[in-house]
């Protein structure tokens, strides 16, 4: 079953290259890097603790965990940039951590917010 898995994941990360990504640039410490990835968002919520909540959304890069190590890169980390639409976004945690692996660990999804 694991290879079905690979075998899908492996065709989605190909069809989010060709019809999806768009060309990011990714900072780390001096090292910057071209990538191609989809963007998305993801929105969260949370108890304000007197009956209402509070929500934000991140804007989310989508890119194959292959194509960020072969850009020299092992995995997001806090504060790292991303440059995309003339915007510069923050990596930044969602929770623990800030990004998500799928199951398979082909498809690497990096939480950020905008800040310019």
């Amino acid at each position: 079953m694991s290879d079905l898995l690979n075998t899908g994941v492996a065709w989605l990360a190909q069809q989010l290259a060709a019809h999806a990504a768009q060309s990011i640039a990714y900072t780390h410490s001096a090292t910057t890097a071209t990538l191609a990835a989809a963007v998305g968002q993801t929105t969260f919520a949370a108890d304000r603790g007197d009956g209402g909540t509070v929500e934000w959304q991140s804007v989310d890069f989508v890119l194959p965990l292959a194509d960020f190590v072969a850009a020299g890169f092992t995995l997001p980390e806090r504060d790292d940039r991303i440059a995309w639409g003339g915007r510069t976004y923050e990596v930044l945690p969602v929770g623990a951590q800030c990004y998500r692996l799928d199951q398979t660990r082909g498809l690497l999804r990096i939480s950020t917010k905008r800040i310019s």
